[in-house]
């Protein structure tokens, strides 16, 4: 691991630790550092660390990664591997796989996109998967789009279907579980309509509310 990565993931997490009980981040993860998030319950409260590391590259797009989770003590609860597409293209290429998490309970929401590096905008190719942290159990990935949760949807990575490729923004909300924040867009009235519906956990639509 580059030194640089080391020093970001220590201040890290000392910034939210008075005494930092990692002194060797080699210990935690070989390979490059990507990301990291808080993991937070819905008080607010810290209730451990997610880290991000790229283990190694499996194909053109295609990198192995290393997840680690942390408690609050900085003990590790859990690891595991996860195969992710990366973009890259002549022109553009993604420079990293970032990560942010939600907590539901006992299980982990990470929230997946590639950051690109050149004239598009900053975030692309936005995917889901939820990691149960009492089995180590990774989902398939998913997202929601065009008024549909696609489960181990099939992403290629052509700029001509980029916006199929793209999820709409899900969360963890409190005890509720899975939602997603949705646009529905008619292309012939071009009004545009918002909604909030719920999944249960084999991604099932339970509800569904409009607001304005």
């Amino acid at each position: 691991m580059q030194l640089k990565s080391i020093i970001t993931v220590f201040f890290i997490i000392s910034s939210f630790v008075i005494e930092a009980q990692i002194t060797d981040l080699q210990k935690i993860s070989k390979g490059r550092f990507y990301d990291s998030d808080i993991i937070r319950d819905q008080n607010n409260n810290i209730k451990g660390y997610f880290l991000l590391f790229e283990t190694d590259k499996v194909a053109k797009e295609t990198v192995e990664l290393k997840y680690v989770v942390l408690d609050e003590n900085l003990t590790k609860v859990t690891n595991g591997f996860i195969t992710e597409m990366k973009f890259e293209s002549l022109l553009i290429k993604s420079k990293r796989i970032k990560c942010s998490v939600t907590l539901n309970k006992d299980k982990l929401l990470l929230r997946l996109s590639d950051e690109i590096n050149g004239g598009m905008a900053n975030e692309a190719y936005l995917r889901y998967r939820i990691l149960d942290l009492k089995t180590n159990e990774l989902s398939d990935l998913f997202l929601f789009n065009k008024n549909e949760l696609k489960l181990n949807p099939s992403i290629d990575r052509k700029m001509k279907n980029y916006v199929d490729n793209f999820s709409q923004e899900m969360y963890f909300f409190n005890d509720i579980g899975l939602v997603v924040d949705a646009k529905d867009r008619d292309d012939k009235t071009k009004v545009e309509t918002r909604y909030i519906s719920s999944f249960d956990d084999n991604y099932k639509e339970l509800w569904k509310y409009k607001y304005d």
